[in-house]
């Protein structure tokens, strides 16, 4: 198995989660920048992956140094004989259920409209990336 670990611009990651690159209005500038120097927020582990000794990370994503880093375990799918592709697609699109559910549950809206609205921006930016992807491979279980 090996652990990717990837990197791209914060500017980027900043247009793809304020969309088309404007920072709401209401989002002060320097609010936004003061939460990239508050070091390590690091979300809580599910209870279920801290009860289950084989539970393992498969992803995770940070914004620090003012570029989205992500690290990845990948080839334990395939190792297992399934598909890594599709694996990761399951992943993927669960993840971006939950982000749906949250998000609407906590702003107050529809999970199935903020579910389409992030499809639509994740086809836009696989269409049409703003920023390439940098990164190598660590060899790590």
């Amino acid at each position: 198995m090996i652990a990717v670990v990837v990197t791209s611009s914060i500017t980027a990651a900043m247009r793809w989660i304020r969309g088309n690159g404007r920072i709401a209005e209401s989002t002060p500038r320097h609010r936004l920048q003061s939460s990239y120097n508050q070091g390590m927020n690091k979300r809580p582990i599910p209870q279920a992956a801290l009860d289950d000794p084989n539970a393992v990370e498969m992803l995770s994503v940070w914004i620090a140094q003012r570029a989205l880093h992500c690290s990845l375990k990948i080839g334990m799918h395939d190792e297992m004989g399934i598909s890594e592709a599709k694996a990761w697609g399951k992943i993927l699109a669960d993840a971006a259920r939950h982000v749906s559910k949250a998000y609407a549950q906590s702003a107050g809206g529809d999970a199935d409209d903020v579910l389409s609205r992030i499809r639509s921006s994740f086809d836009d930016e696989l269409n049409d990336p703003t920023t390439p992807i940098s990164g190598g491979f660590v060899k790590k279980n």
